[in-house]
């Protein structure tokens, strides 16, 4: 059995934190072959094929051991299960790829975590619009005078983040009145209200078959609104509050019938900021801080699909 990884090239992934090693790690011990490949390794010649490197991952304690054993290229139908974890930006190489990926979707050998069909629908802050009630007040468009006229608008500050980066990549914190503040051409922007109970953290909810498996927060540091780990944030359990819990429940309805298996929603204040839907991370942490193994949890989901 190949359990295949569309990931970002193997020696760039951090050992000390990577979800993607933990996830290999599981594949090895459960008896598949793991297979890491790159967009630059899939291709179509008389059937669909992916080239790539063979690995084993160990980790100890926090630190992942990886070893390349052999490079392959094979029909893409030997792949039993293909885990699709290649972080944004969500740009034309990673559209063409799940394109690609869909065609061994459609032919139905392969198991995907999560399906191309699905990820090509699910934008990670578009999908949770289906819910667009539980979001903070908000604009998306390309048009600059639809986002000037929200900032000005506004009773507070605005975060601007552009739609296909992760990360908090190329996210701004804007005061309506702030008149130098300048908008890039030609993409789609979200500008949503600022909410100051960011201060206090946000919640990265782990959603596996649409059910809460646990929730891991985020607090940044001082002066800092930004809630990723590169920021310095600081992380601990909450416990979710009822408005949460309902939020993610109605969430995981659609993430279940679009066939997403794993997803990581992310809220501040009750309210929905994003839908993590190419590569989940921070689940490292959570096993380390609530003596869980996620990632056994997410293949026995796969095993009982």
């Amino acid at each position: 059995m190949i359990a295949a990884f569309f990931i970002d090239p193997l020696m760039s992934l951090n050992r000390a934190k990577d979800t993607s090693l933990l996830l290999m790690q599981e594949a090895r011990i459960r008896g598949y072959t793991v297979l890491a490949f790159e967009g630059r390794d899939l291709y179509v010649s008389n059937a669909l094929r992916v080239s790539g490197q063979i690995v084993e991952v160990s980790i100890d304690k926090e630190e992942a051991r990886i070893t390349v054993s052999d490079y392959v290229d094979i029909d893409f139908n030997e792949v039993s299960l293909c885990f699709i974890r290649k972080d944004p930006p969500v740009d034309e190489n990673y559209i063409t790829v799940l394109q690609l990926l869909s065609i061994a979707e459609d032919q139905g050998n392969t198991v995907f975590v999560n399906p191309p069909s699905a990820l090509l629908k699910a934008n990670e802050k578009i999908y949770g619009l289906r819910l667009i009630q539980d979001f903070p007040q908000m604009i998306l468009s390309m048009n600059h005078d639809h986002l000037m006229r929200f900032r000005k608008d506004s009773d507070s500050r605005v975060v601007v983040k552009p739609l296909n980066e992760a990360g908090s990549r190329g996210v701004s914190l804007v005061d309506p009145s702030d008149s130098a503040f300048t908008l890039p051409e030609n993409q789609f922007l979200i500008a949503q209200k600022y909410l100051t109970a960011v201060s206090s953290g946000d919640r990265r909810v782990f959603l596996i078959q649409g059910e809460i498996r646990g929730a891991i927060s985020r607090t940044p540091p001082e002066g800092e609104f930004r809630c990723a780990l590169g920021f310095g944030a600081s992380l601990s359990i909450p416990t979710l509050s009822p408005s949460e819990i309902e939020i993610c429940e109605r969430l995981g309805t659609h993430l279940k019938k679009d066939g997403i298996l794993f997803a990581g929603i992310d809220l501040i204040d009750s309210k929905l900021i994003e839908v993590n839907v190419t590569s989940p991370t921070l689940v490292r942490q959570f096993n380390q801080m609530s003596n869980r193994t996620l990632e056994k949890e997410i293949f026995d989901a796969i095993q009982t699909r």
